[in-house]
Formats: structure tokens, C-alpha cells, sequence
């Protein structure tokens, strides 16, 4: 009488545990790419300014009439340049995060006002990701997360 055997052999269940442990290690810390991530948002912060917007209302007649007789810049939100420096520089806050989250922003106090407007005052959205901006960002999450490759 003949027998059939049947050998299963498991190959790489070790090293499939331990990548899987460092993608969860990477996923928790994302510091090392913030430099990155800043980076991609500085960037895109500056588009915004550079092109007053996307989608922000322009000045009123006696905002611009003001601006000049103080020999400020009649561009969008560029008085002073503070507020497009705080976005667009590491004089800004550094990014935060938390699992899951990573936050970028300004301490600029009158930031907010801007962003979401006044009774008197239009929204001109001053922070924001684009889905270009996104799309980067995305991909060097990705990176890091899936390959632990910071470049």
C-alpha cells in the first residue's frame, strides 16, 4: 500500500513579523520626514501667496487707498509680510503631531481672521494643503512608512 505525505515548509513568517513590527514603528514616528513635510508646506504656502489664493477676494478700494498712503504693498495679505513669512519660512511654528495627525499653521494672532473672515472682512483661506501638496505629502509618508527611506 503507497502513502502520500504532505510537507509544508514556512519560509519568511519571521522576517514578514518583523517588517510588519517596523511599519509600525515608522507609522507611529513620523518625525524624521517633518523636514520634508514642512518643506512640501512651505512650498505650497508660498504658491498661495505668490498667486493671492487661490480664491481670495481682492482688496477694497479704501483697503488699497490705506495700504498706500502707509507705503505698504498692495498685494493680498503682504503689509507687513509676517503673516506670508510665518507660512512660508521656519519662522513659522513648527509642525506638531500626534498619532494620525500632523499639524502645521501659524502663531500669527490675526491668522485666524483672515482665514475664516469677519462680519466686515472676506475669507481669504491662508492656511491650507493643495491636492497637489497632499499628493507629495502622501508619497513621502508612503516612503517612509512602507521602505524607511527618508529620500
Amino acid at each position: 500500500m503507497s502513502s502520500t505525505e504532505v510537507v509544508i515548509h514556512e519560509e519568511g513568517a519571521l522576517k514578514a513579523a518583523v517588517d510588519v513590527a517596523e511599519l509600525a514603528v515608522r507609522a507611529e514616528d513620523t518625525m524624521p520626514v517633518w523636514p520634508e513635510l514642512n518643506g512640501i508646506f512651505h512650498a505650497d504656502e508660498e504658491r498661495r501667496f505668490a498667486s493671492s489664493g487661490p480664491g481670495w477676494a481682492q482688496l477694497a478700494q479704501g483697503t488699497l487707498e490705506n495700504k498706500a498712503r502707509l507705503g505698504q504693498s498692495s498685494a493680498i495679505l503682504r503689509a507687513t509680510e509676517r503673516l506670508k513669512r510665518s507660512l512660508t519660512t521656519a519662522a513659522g511654528i513648527e509642525p506638531s503631531a500626534r498619532p494620525g495627525e500632523i499639524r502645521f499653521g501659524t502663531d500669527v494672532p490675526y491668522a485666524r481672521f483672515h482665514q475664516f473672515g469677519t462680519v466686515n472682512m472676506p475669507r481669504r483661506e491662508v492656511v491650507g494643503i493643495s491636492p497637489v501638496a497632499a499628493r507629495a505629502m502622501v508619497q513621502v509618508l508612503s516612503r517612509w512608512i512602507a521602505e524607511g527611506r527618508l529620500v
